[in-house]
């Protein structure tokens, strides 16, 4: 993530912490990567589709999830993502390119992990 401001990293925190709070599939979806990677077990998982996320919304931040993110305030939250290679327990985040040609990478969470831990 080198080539993600720590200030960026921090409002995309508070952006996914804010939507996943208001349990709003709405505004987590533009903070998701599509296809979304689902862990369900070791070595089995599954991809979300952009189509397909409103009607697996419940299942992939289901309590669980939403409790582990909300576990975390924004800071902590951008903090352990630095820190772990971009991973919080249930969530991982990459800077990706939404575009063939890019020359600013945006975050965006690729993984969701229903594994217990």
């Amino acid at each position: 993530m080198s080539r993600v401001s720590s200030e960026e990293l921090r409002e995309f925190a508070e952006r996914f912490r804010s939507a996943i709070e208001a349990g709003n599939w709405q505004k987590v979806e533009p903070l998701i990567m599509f296809p979304l990677r689902v862990n369900t077990g070791p070595g089995k998982f599954y991809f979300v589709s952009r189509g397909e996320f409103i009607s697996e919304y419940g299942k992939v931040f289901n309590p669980g999830v939403r409790a582990a993110i909300l576990g975390h305030d924004a800071a902590s939250l951008e903090k352990s993502w630095r820190l772990t290679g971009a991973d919080v327990n249930v969530v991982s985040v990459a800077a990706v390119c939404t575009y063939h040609r890019c020359s600013k990478p945006v975050l965006k969470v690729v993984t969701v992990d229903l594994r217990e831990k």
